[in-house]
């Protein structure tokens, strides 16, 4: 099957940036600050969870793959979970499990992520990633590049967009992303 034209791509792009910046929040909305999440990002968030609170993220990704139909993959989902450490409970640490990521001695995935707040409920980011072989025949290196936004819709529940396109032609030609975390 042939890639889909330009004309798809710049619509979901349309589509996502007009969510993503049509979307206000109310008038009387707490001052919400950062979840931490990643579910819809490459690069896996730093940040830890409160004692005492669980983070719950779930995401799926449709992918135009270079040869055959698009596809989706399996929704990934992620629980973190705030315990504390140390007699005192003074320091946190958090423990995550994940679904749908998959890893080899085969391959190197490298990434980096740039966040920024645009306001205390929404922020942008931009992400490069890439899956590389290592130490195979036959190498094979497939860069990717990512803009994406996550806003609060209220102080505990978060929505992530994004869409990124692959650098050559090994590389999945454009993939968009979704997903959803609540704190409780």
């Amino acid at each position: 099957m042939p890639p889909r034209p330009a004309s798809h791509r710049v619509a979901v792009v349309a589509f996502l940036l007009a969510a993503s910046l049509g979307t206000a929040a109310p008038s009387n909305a707490e001052d919400a600050g950062d979840l931490g999440t990643d579910c819809d990002a490459f690069t896996p968030c730093t940040h830890t969870v409160a004692p005492g609170t669980f983070l719950s993220e779930g995401s799926s990704v449709s992918i135009d793959i270079v040869a055959g139909f698009p596809t989706n993959n399996y929704p990934e989902y992620i629980l973190r979970v705030g315990a504390t450490t140390g007699s005192s409970g003074a320091s946190a640490s958090t423990t995550a499990w994940a679904r749908g990521e998959t890893s080899s001695p085969a391959w190197r995935s490298p990434s980096v992520v740039l966040r920024v707040p645009c306001t205390s409920r929404w922020e942008v980011h931009a992400e490069w990633f890439g899956n590389y072989t290592a130490g195979l025949p036959g190498a094979t290196s497939q860069p990717f590049v990512s803009p994406g936004t996550h806003y609060l819709l209220t102080k505990n529940l978060e929505i992530g967009l994004r869409v990124g396109w692959g650098l050559n032609g090994t590389s999945a030609p454009f993939f968009s992303d979704a997903g959803l975390a609540w704190r409780y």
